[in-house]
């Protein structure tokens, strides 16, 4: 077996990748090496490397992640979620981020908020811990994460979705409360967006109204469930697309508003467009941005319900891998991605492709 492996380090908006060699760990009780298989860039490792997002550095970044377990702890006979165990080998996905599962938010079944949080793809290189990011050959899964043993017959690349947006897309379904018969407007068909439609089609959403920029995205999204696209671009003022949206919904408004792109003008109308008891859920909003002003009085009189949405549980991720798995043959999953693979040693060049929005994943295999 190797003692080292690559991976990309991230030292500083603006400076270039270094591709360095580490040693690869001693596992102790409870961890797990992994030897990555496909890691897709999210928009949230674009906007650490932009410099929009703060992180400790240096970092690996990437955490939508699948991976094969490469080596266990030789005392330890370890489960995935649905009690299967574990053995070298198995391709797996696993929560983008580790929880004591014994603090205040742990209890409160709030894992991602865990006072002892460390988060794949986000967290520092350590002399304790160095592989701890997607962009590498391998990565170590520390104690307190939880592992879903996957099924080989859906391609791997496809599987990077569920432990960050797919997750992320149940866990504001589950905040949304009933979806059958609903009209659900989305804010962002970026990937959230588009994998939010096709969960709201699965769980029978009446109209699904998507809203966004991208001509291209509003194209695809419509493979996924959604009834309603219009294009939002600056020739389109706010009071006309409010009309737009009263008439799709019958002057009553939308019951769901998922509002996905984190686009400040998008926050700003989302109220607007709901209807008596609607409720807005808010998951795209997670760089700084500036304050947004709403008025009391019309959220009491109108029963409006306001949730936020940052990252997921241990119940959502399940949710996401039934999901695509159930659903692997009713929606074009492969349509959101680029592709060709990128290499370690294209990175560079993959981070260059995922910032044109062509694609909604690119992915690098190492």
């Amino acid at each position: 077996m190797k003692n080292s492996g690559k991976a990309v380090v991230f030292q500083g908006s603006g400076k270039p990748l270094m591709l360095r060699e580490f040693p690869l760990p001693t596992l102790k009780e409870g961890e797990i090496l992994v030897q990555i298989s496909q890691c897709a860039i999210c928009i949230s490792d674009l906007h650490t490397i932009s410099g929009k997002r703060e992180s400790p550095l240096p970092l690996i970044p990437g955490h939508e992640i699948v991976g094969t377990i490469k080596e266990l702890p030789s005392k330890s006979k370890l489960t995935d979620l649905k009690g299967q165990i574990l053995q070298p080998g198995d391709m797996i996905s696993w929560t983008l981020n580790t929880s004591c599962g014994k603090c205040f938010n742990c209890k409160k079944e709030i894992p991602q908020k865990c006072k002892h949080l460390i988060k794949y793809g986000h967290s520092p290189i350590s002399e304790e811990y160095s592989l701890n990011g997607g962009m590498a050959e391998y990565i170590l899964l520390r104690k307190g994460t939880s592992i879903i043993k996957l099924d080989n017959h859906i391609p791997a690349h496809l599987y990077t979705c569920i432990n960050c947006s797919l997750s992320t897309v149940m866990a504001a379904i589950h905040a949304a409360g009933k979806i059958e018969g609903s009209t659900a407007l989305i804010f962002g068909a970026g990937m959230l967006g588009t994998l939010c439609s096709a969960v709201l089609k699965s769980q029978k959403a009446e109209k699904i109204i998507a809203i966004d920029p991208n001509l291209k995205r509003l194209e695809i999204i419509q493979q996924f469930g959604t009834s309603h696209a219009i294009q939002w671009r600056d020739n389109l003022k706010t009071e006309a697309l409010i009309r737009h949206i009263l008439t799709i919904t019958e002057n009553h408004g939308a019951d769901l508003v998922f509002e996905m792109s984190g686009a400040e003008m998008a926050i700003s109308t989302a109220l607007q467009t709901m209807g008596i008891g609607g409720k807005l859920i808010l998951c795209g909003s997670v760089f700084p941005s500036r304050d947004i002003s709403f008025n009391p009085e019309t959220i009491v009189r109108n029963l409006w319900e306001i949730k936020g949405i940052h990252n997921y549980n241990t119940r959502d991720f399940l949710a996401a891998e039934k999901f695509l798995s159930n659903n692997i043959s009713n929606f074009p999953f492969s349509d959101l991605f680029h592709p060709g693979f990128y290499s370690l040693e294209e990175t560079e060049e993959a981070i260059k492709t995922a910032r044109t929005k062509k694609f909604h994943r690119v992915v690098i295999t190492p």
